[in-house]
């Protein structure tokens, strides 16, 4: 009688044993050995492993009745289709900071709409203009030189009033080229050629006063007002905090400006001085970034003093921001 020895044990390929040891993190669940085969090739599929799920799910089809050892060998040594060995691409890791332990990520704001920008508010509405020189427009008499400066001046002063910037303008170059050049020449000069929209001449004449006289808030107001109407906001915003003896803006200082302001816009209606009113306003209008009450406030300005084009720019404005 033919002795047969008993078949020796497969032999469980090292991957298919590293496999069997996963699987059993994977479903820890006692399912009988087919079940957890069949439910742990779903978990691969689920975790991105679908190359190594699908040819599990083969070598199981193959061989319903194999041991899950064997069924694994099978899995193991599967050849995968030519769409399971191209590689997935490796989706990039997450972006990583580094932050200090006291730094906390700030939740994600939409950015603000442009037209709620300063940058976006029409303040070159007006035109610039370059005004004649002073070499041009002085008017020398003969006499002495002081009591000559001493009319001229007052001669300006009286034209402003009037309303009459060309004049004063004329009457303060005078008093400039007669060597008369003071705090108040620089700052009338500085008044007239702002008026004019010659912004560039203007703050070369307030600078040239602040140089004289660092502690003049006058001057630093005008500054700011000038520089509002160049679109430079940020420096506009120092000379006015300047003016107002600060250095850094607060909600309470900024508050207290804006009521000052428009304190200031209801005394110059009152006196019918509507370029007073203007400047009040677009300070405001700065410091709200673009408020649309003063927003509309100056329109009105602008178009009872004539300056139509101005105004629809600044309804143009409003419309786009939805005012």
């Amino acid at each position: 009688m033919e002795v047969v020895a008993a078949p020796a044990p497969a032999e469980v390929a090292p991957e298919a044993a590293i496999f069997e040891e996963e699987s059993a993190l994977i479903v820890p669940v006692r399912f009988d050995a087919r079940t957890a085969w069949l439910v742990t090739a779903g978990v691969l599929a689920l975790l991105g492993a679908a190359a190594l799920g699908l040819a599990l799910l083969r070598a199981l089809s193959a061989s319903s009745a194999a041991p899950p050892k064997a069924a694994a060998r099978i899995a193991a040594t599967a050849s995968p289709t030519p769409e399971q060995q191209a590689p997935a691409p490796a989706a990039p890791p997450p972006a990583r900071l580094a932050l200090a332990p006291s730094v906390t990520l700030p939740q994600a704001t939409a950015e603000p709409p442009a037209a709620t920008s300063n940058s976006a508010i029409p303040w070159d509405d007006l035109p610039q203009i370059t005004a004649k020189s002073c070499e041009a427009l002085a008017i020398i008499g003969s006499g002495p030189k002081g009591l000559l400066a001493g009319q001229a001046v007052t001669s300006a002063q009286r034209a402003i009033v009037r309303g009459d910037t060309a004049a004063a303008h004329a009457a303060f170059c005078t008093a400039s080229q007669l060597g008369v050049t003071n705090d108040t020449v620089l700052f009338g000069l500085a008044r007239v050629l702002f008026m004019q929209s010659d912004l560039s001449a203007a703050l070369e004449a307030v600078d040239q006063l602040i140089e004289r006289a660092p502690t003049n808030k006058q001057a630093f107001e005008w500054r700011g007002d000038i520089l509002i109407r160049m679109g430079k906001f940020d420096e506009a915003q120092k000379a006015w905090l300047k003016a107002a003896g600060a250095t850094r803006p607060s909600k309470l200082l900024i508050d207290n400006l804006i009521r000052s302001n428009d304190a200031d816009v209801k005394t110059a209606l009152r006196a019918g001085d509507l370029s007073r009113a203007d400047r009040m306003l677009r300070r405001s209008i700065a410091l709200t970034s673009g408020d649309p009450e003063h927003c509309r406030r100056l329109v009105a300005i602008l178009t009872k003093n004539g300056n139509a084009a101005a105004a629809e720019r600044w309804r143009a404005y409003l419309s786009a921001r939805g005012g």
